[in-house]
């Protein structure tokens, strides 16, 4: 069923598949089962930003 969904399912949406196909299974045993298999859903979102310092002069530190 992940390999169905394109692999982007996480627990949550793969236990709400897998119900509607007539599988109890409950969420921290399917995660477990993930886990073990090496399946996991796509983390959407922007990614981290870092500030990147540019190439600009720099004044001499006069202390």
């Amino acid at each position: 069923m992940h390999e169905a969904n394109y692999g982007v399912y996480g627990v949550r949406k793969m236990r709400d598949v897998l119900g509607r196909a007539g599988v109890e299974i409950g969420r921290d045993h399917l995660a477990r089962l993930m886990r073990q298999l090496g399946l996991q859903g796509v983390r959407r979102g922007r990614p981290e930003g870092t500030t990147i310092p540019g190439n600009a002069a720099r004044p001499q530190d006069l202390v």
